[in-house]
Parts: structure tokens; C-alpha cells; sequence
């Protein structure tokens, strides 16, 4: 059973108005033990229960709260259903307005809208245009939430504007867009800037320049339609400039064998270097370069046999002299669903990447294979699927695939 104790934990600190820091020197541990607690990737030690019990004033069961662990399983039946009928042709949209409105009255949090957006996407709302309204109104009701980061806030605003139906496009840039210029983040690199104030201006240009390259090469650059046969060679060349952007960044060499690693060797780039290798990879077999798209695949297939290996916390930096200051935490989790969608009484395991900033991404192996899977409709792969290289390729990503059974209510 999942308790929500990190969750707690954040919200009883922000009511006294304590620091990360603050709370951590109060307990004798690191403040980065503090933000593991609140982002659910450890539980603190039972000795320091009575510590936080009584910094914060509240029982026990407060800081527990047993009752909302209990709600988070109601909610995982209803979000698993929501997922279920997301995958059915002959899905019913009545059924699923239901279970929105029930996520909106009594299961609306971060866990929720998160699985919510990716079950109900554009193209359920386009199969299903009566589901839109329901959605709207449970997204706005989370951006009222006072304790929404601004993470999530962001993940909801991109979200809507991606699905919201063109008549209400106007009225929703109104109420949610900003000007980027007059961001708090903006705003303080403006101001050590013109005070010369280095050692701050410093971390957050770089995460600024993370953000920037995160947008070009990450999930949001996913815009390019690897489906059509007219876009094979634009979409070739964006999947080249890519890995050539990222080993130049990084002062990589790659040799033939590497094309997509660079070295072979992990950096935090990982999630982004399987995809965009998994992309050109089927690029290079439509256009009928099967040697290279292979090469590419086996070294995709390689970095995340890499990552796999990971079984404890570990430091993912990049080579870019731009960005040496920036690192993520890298370590293996049960605790999440898989995006496969809560495997009736299993947990899958993957390797989850994040960082104190709000950066995350998880490395999830059934995703590579489903990626690898669904090709087959499009064709991209068709030159080389009978390739015993491919087929190696594919019964390794099966190797990595691992699930357990969920722990027990009261495990």
C-alpha cells in the first residue's frame, strides 16, 4: 500500500512556513532526503516519525493519513478503467464522462489528472467529442488548487491547449497564457544579470538551456508524423540533426558503432537518445539503409540495456562544458504504474530520471517494445523485421521488461 506520507509531509512544512532545509537540519538529515520524501521516491525511517509528529503538531495517523492512502486505491480502479476504455474500440463516452466526473469530485490530484490526460488524449476527444467539456471543467478545477507546483500547472495548460477545441482557443490564451518575459524565472536571470551576481545567474542559465534543448529534442519535438510516407525524408533529417545536436553539444565523437550514444557511456540524456535512435532507426529501414538502421538500433537498444542495469541511486550528467552544473538523480521504481496502465495486481519496473528542479523521465522498456510493435502498422520497420539483427533487438528489449506483483494492502 502506497501511503502518501511525502505528500504530508510537503503540505504540513508549507503551513509553517519551513524550507526544505529548514526541516531537514530540525531532523540531523540532508535537505535532499526531505525532497525524496515529498516527491514519493523514499519513505523517511520510523525513528523520525515522532521528530515530525511533533515538529508539525499533528498524530501519527495525521501524518500517515491512512484515509487518503485508502481513496488513492478507489482511485486507481476508477483510473484503470478509464485506461481500459481508452484502449477498446467500442468504447462507451457515457461510461467515461461518468468516470471523469467522479475523478473531478473525489480524486483529483497530480496522480490522477496525470493518468487522466494521458488515457483521455487528442485522440479519444476526437473520437469522442463529448468528453471535452468534462475534461475542461476538471482542469480547471486543478489549476484552482492552491497547492498545485507550477509543474503541473504547466503540464495541464500544454495539455489543454493541444486538445481544446478551436472555438475556445481565444478565451483559454486569455485566462492561462503569460508572457514568458515576466516569468519568475525570467525575471531573476534578468536580475543577477545586470547585478553581476554569477554563482546565482549561473545554475539558472543553465536550466534555462536545458529547458530549451529539452523542448527541441524531447517529448515536444514528438510533432513529427513518422507516418507519412512524404515526410520520410524531413523526418530523417530531423532524427539525424538530433543525434548529431547532442553529440556536438556534448564534445562527442561517435564512432560508427555509437552513432546515437556518442560513447555507449549513460548521460541524462538516456530516455532521449533511445527514441530519437528508435526514430531514425525506422527513418533509415523505410528509406531502405537497413545496415545503418540497425547499427542505429542495436546502439538504442544497447543505452537502454544500460540504463536497466541501473539498481541504485545514481548521478546522470552530460559532457556539455553549457551544462556541467545540471545532473539528475537515476534509480530503479516499483512504486509507479506502468504507462501500460496498472497490469491487474502488477508493478513494472523502470528507471526513473529526475531532478530537484521538476524535471523526470522514466524509462520504461515496454515502451520501447510497444514503439517497436506499433511501427509494424505504419510499415517503417517492414525492411528489417525479418532481419534476425532486429529480431535480436527486439527479444533483448523483451528481456528487460520485468514486472512483480503489487505489494498488499497492508505490506
Amino acid at each position: 500500500m502506497k501511503l502518501n506520507i511525502g505528500e504530508n509531509i510537503r503540505g504540513f512544512r508549507r503551513k509553517m512556513n519551513l524550507t526544505q532545509e529548514q526541516l531537514a537540519d530540525k531532523l540531523g538529515v540532508s535537505f535532499q532526503s526531505v525532497s525524496r520524501w515529498e516527491n514519493g521516491l523514499t519513505y523517511p525511517d520510523m525513528e523520525l516519525l515522532p521528530a515530525l509528529t511533533g515538529i508539525f503538531g499533528v498524530s501519527a495517523d495525521e501524518l500517515l493519513d491512512i484515509s487518503e492512502t485508502r481513496r488513492e486505491l478507489a482511485a486507481e480502479e476508477v483510473l484503470r478503467e478509464l485506461a481500459k476504455l481508452s484502449d477498446s474500440e467500442d468504447a462507451s463516452p457515457e461510461r467515461m464522462i461518468e468516470l471523469i466526473r467522479e475523478i473531478r469530485r473525489s480524486h483529483l490530484n497530480h496522480f490522477s489528472f496525470f493518468h487522466l490526460m494521458y488515457s483521455v488524449n487528442i485522440n479519444m476527444t476526437r473520437r469522442f467529442p463529448q468528453l471535452l467539456p468534462e475534461i475542461r471543467l476538471t482542469m480547471e478545477q486543478a489549476l484552482e488548487r492552491n497547492d498545485l507546483d507550477m509543474t503541473d500547472r504547466n503540464t495541464i495548460i500544454r495539455y489543454m491547449m493541444i486538445i481544446e477545441e478551436e472555438e475556445h482557443i481565444d478565451k483559454f490564451l486569455q485566462r492561462y497564457a503569460s508572457e514568458e518575459d515576466q516569468s519568475k524565472t525570467a525575471l531573476l536571470n534578468m536580475r543577477y544579470l545586470r547585478r553581476g551576481d554569477w554563482d546565482k545567474f549561473e545554475p539558472i542559465r543553465q536550466d534555462t538551456l536545458f529547458n530549451y534543448i529539452d523542448r527541441i529534442i524531447g517529448g515536444e519535438a514528438e510533432w513529427i508524423n513518422l507516418g507519412r510516407p512524404s515526410d520520410l525524408g524531413v523526418g530523417m533529417l530531423l532524427s539525424g540533426l538530433h543525434m548529431d545536436f547532442l553529440n556536438k553539444l556534448c564534445d562527442q565523437v561517435p564512432d560508427e558503432k555509437h552513432p546515437v550514444s556518442g560513447n555507449g557511456e549513460l548521460d541524462f540524456w538516456v530516455h532521449e537518445r533511445v527514441f530519437i535512435g528508435l526514430r531514425a532507426a525506422a527513418r533509415f529501414s523505410a528509406l531502405g539503409d537497413n545496415e545503418r538502421a540497425l547499427v542505429i538500433l542495436e546502439d538504442a537498444v544497447s543505452l537502454l540495456e544500460k540504463a536497466m542495469e541501473i539498481t541504485e541511486p545514481v548521478k546522470l550528467r552530460c559532457s556539455s562544458p553549457f551544462l556541467a552544473d545540471v545532473s539528475f538523480t537515476a534509480e530503479e521504481d516499483w512504486q509507479r504504474p506502468s504507462f501500460n496502465y496498472f497490469s491487474e495486481g502488477k508493478e513494472v519496473r523502470f528507471i526513473y530520471i529526475w531532478n530537484e528542479v521538476g524535471y523526470c523521465y522514466c524509462i520504461v522498456p515496454s515502451n520501447v517494445l510497444q514503439f517497436m510493435e506499433d511501427e509494424r502498422n505504419r510499415g517503417l520497420f517492414d525492411n528489417i523485421r525479418g532481419n534476425c539483427r532486429f529480431k535480436k533487438c527486439v527479444e533483448r528489449v523483451e528481456g528487460l521488461v520485468v514486472y512483480r506483483d503489487k505489494p498488499k494492502e497492508n505490506e
